[in-house]
């Protein structure tokens, strides 16, 4: 999604949205949300607040703004301010991308997996994302910032093509380009099987020099992963796990239908 607005960011203008460049890391405005997160991998010549405000100072309100990062998700309510405070005078929206729990989990832990940044099975990793991870409570997470901040969210429901779907909220649809983006694959279970084995005799080193030394450049050459491989299992869901978190799933539905300032968009591509 992020490669296809950096990509065609004159797209995006054309139709009266400004994607901006300050922040903008990998496509996308991670630099914006590590600064706010103190995470290390904030860089202030990449741009973050301060110089934001100043790129959109000449606009004037010409243009909507669009702002996106998926470690927005991960800022807790109180640091969230210093955005909005940040954006005062602005007419806001978050948008919210849905994606079911279950789905979004095995896909998150198969990231973390091949970033190094887990040590878990599965069904650890799940039990303590569900107790700390407020993306698996949004209900209490949307109450609090619409509650605080007065602000307005849309929620678009995953799809295969997540592009097209926010493309159509955002009214872009016309003269997008046929080959619009290059998806994230899922490494193959077996190579992060071995991965897991590898990271947990690693455990010592952090997981961003980890990933920088071990998987970063197996993944650049394309050189196969070898070694020990976790027990299958690992990478498996308990089916009273999966039935907790399809519950879940219904009752945050049922909330974002209930919230008039929620506007579930259950006409996006995926019906």
């Amino acid at each position: 999604m992020q490669s296809f607005f950096s990509e065609h960011h004159q797209l995006l203008e054309a139709h009266g949205i400004h994607y901006p460049r300050a922040g903008r890391v990998y496509g996308g405005h991670h630099n914006l949300a590590w600064e706010i997160l103190l995470d290390a991998r904030f860089v202030r010549g990449n741009g973050g607040w301060a110089e934001l405000l100043q790129e959109l100072a000449p606009l004037q309100g010409q243009r909507r703004i669009l702002l996106s990062s998926e470690d927005f998700s991960l800022i807790p309510i109180a640091r969230l301010s210093q955005f909005f405070y940040s954006m005062e005078g602005l007419d806001l929206t978050v948008l919210w991308v849905y994606r079911p729990l279950r789905d979004f989990l095995e896909s998150l832990h198969a990231e973390e997996v091949k970033n190094g940044m887990t040590l878990l099975s599965l069904e650890q990793f799940a039990i303590e994302k569900i107790t700390f991870d407020h993306r698996l409570r949004v209900d209490r997470y949307f109450s609090l910032l619409i509650d605080t901040f007065g602000i307005r969210v849309a929620v678009i429901p995953y799809s295969g093509d997540v592009v097209a779907s926010v493309a159509a909220y955002l009214d872009v649809g016309a003269g997008m380009p046929e080959k619009r983006y290059q998806a994230n694959t899922r490494m193959a279970k077996d190579d992060l099987r071995r991965l897991l084995a590898h990271r947990r005799k690693h455990s010592h080193l952090n997981w961003f020099a980890y990933f920088q030394h071990y998987v970063a450049p197996r993944l650049r050459d394309n050189v196969e992963f070898e070694g020990e491989m976790v027990p299958e299992g690992e990478f498996a869901l308990p089916e009273d796990l999966a039935k907790f978190l399809a519950a879940r799933d219904e009752r945050h539905i049922a909330f974002f239908r209930s919230r008039e300032q929620i506007d579930y968009l259950t006409n996006s591509t995926d019906g």
